[in-house]
């Protein structure tokens, strides 16, 4: 897994590209090449990009799902709806398709900042308003949060590789 850390501002212009963070592009030099893709979050009106072998890891989640029961497939279908490969040009720019774009409330000709977050394995891209009121200003209590959620931050056996 990578180590993608960090909150940095962005802006998209107006033909929905955004300058990747050289920060990042240095630390997945090894795996760029493969590309990245990007694909809307299941919980909150922001994007996740992923390094095509994270992303690969996540469709491996999928084998276990039945391509003959109805609720597997609507899964499949809602959560693979929109995601797109994506490469870097040769200046170091994402271009994020349009419909992702709006699924995140960014709009090119106005409203155009993005926060771009590290989160590990994956990046996530928030509007910038969006980012303000589901992230720094969200109400639930984060100590009770973490509380809730630290007995699931077991780390894994590791196999035997």
């Amino acid at each position: 897994m990578q180590d993608l850390l960090d909150e940095i501002s962005c802006r998209v212009d107006n033909k929905g590209r955004m300058m990747f963070p050289a920060k990042w592009r240095k630390q997945l030099e090894q795996v760029i090449h493969s590309g990245l893709v990007v694909n809307r979050d299941i919980y909150q009106k922001c994007l996740v990009v992923f390094p095509a072998p994270e992303w690969a890891k996540m469709l491996a989640l999928f084998e276990n799902l039945n391509d003959f029961d109805d609720e597997d497939m609507a899964f499949k279908r809602k959560f693979l709806r929109g995601a797109s490969r994506i490469e870097l040009d040769s200046v170091g720019r994402l271009a994020i398709p349009t419909g992702l774009l709006t699924y995140m409330e960014v709009d090119p000709n106005g409203d155009n900042e993005i926060i771009a977050c590290g989160m590990g394995g994956k990046i996530e891209l928030w509007s910038k308003v969006n980012h303000q009121n589901d992230v720094l200003e969200d109400n639930e209590d984060f100590k009770a949060l973490a509380n809730k959620v630290k007995s699931k931050m077991v780390p894994k056996p590791k196999g035997n590789d």
